[in-house]
């Protein structure tokens, strides 16, 4: 079986994705659990479809899939098909729990069929592998080594290359201060940034790119940080990049 490249080149939806699908035929969840009855033929379609385009805007992969919705005595549950009706394997059952922000209100999550009965495992999103041409958790991702790009990376790229900040436009209306305290959100935002900014700022003096800039002793301690998030247990040497850098010096003023 080809095994995908990441979790992200992946299609998947969730139940997020769902309730939108829902939405534009006048449904939700919550509805299709009073209108739909147990042990009938009662059940509601809906189409998911996704694409994918190379770097030219061409449209190279598609697909789409009909989910069937129907109900049994212990709740919802979907069944997963081509447009066609070719089953994509086993319906996935949909479990209901009061959520922790609003009290009295519900979430759906999808329960992981491959999770043991005596251990039920929620999720989220399924994902669809097509070596075995069906929608699977991330559970049976990981079994195949399937992950996320920043997984895949190393230590030192996750920890200087891996903080994603919060984009400007995002904070268009958002406020920064509210009775004379910064808002949770605005102290995220600035966090994010400074953090950014401090490793990038890191990763450059432990790898030679900040002599002359600023102090002897402030790049050292810097340096040791570099050791300590790196796994070095030595600073670099530094003296061969300075040497080179003098001699290449005499030899323009040789000339």
């Amino acid at each position: 079986m080809r095994v995908p490249k990441s979790i992200e080149s992946l299609y998947s939806f969730g139940i997020k994705g769902l309730q939108s699908s829902l939405r534009r035929e006048g449904y939700s969840l919550g509805k299709l659990e009073t209108i739909l009855k147990p042990g009938t033929d009662d059940r509601v379609e809906t189409f998911l479809s996704w694409s994918s385009v190379n770097s030219w805007g061409e449209k190279v992969d598609s697909l789409e899939v009909k989910v069937t919705i129907r109900r049994d005595t212990e709740g919802l549950f979907l069944e997963v098909s081509t447009r066609g009706g070719v089953p994509m394997g086993d319906p996935l059952r949909l479990v209901k729990r009061e959520s922790n922000l609003k009290p009295g209100t519900f979430r759906y999550y999808i329960l992981d069929p491959y999770s043991p009965p005596y251990q039920e495992t929620l999720c989220e999103k399924v994902y669809y592998l097509s070596g075995v041409c069906e929608f699977v958790s991330r559970s049976i991702l990981q079994s195949h080594r399937v992950l996320y790009r920043q997984q895949r990376k190393g230590k030192k790229d996750r920890y200087y290359f891996g903080i994603k900040e919060i984009p400007r436009e995002k904070t268009k209306y958002r406020k920064s201060h509210y009775r004379g305290k910064i808002t949770p959100f605005w102290e995220r935002y600035e966090y994010l940034r400074e953090e950014k900014e401090t490793r990038f700022i890191e990763y450059c003096v432990g790898n030679g790119f900040s002599e002359g800039i600023i102090s002897p002793e402030v790049e050292r301690e810097i340096i040791l940080d570099y050791c300590k998030h790196t796994g070095r247990k030595t600073l670099p040497k530094r003296q061969n990049l300075y040497s080179w850098r003098r001699v290449s010096h005499h030899r323009r003023k040789l000339r």
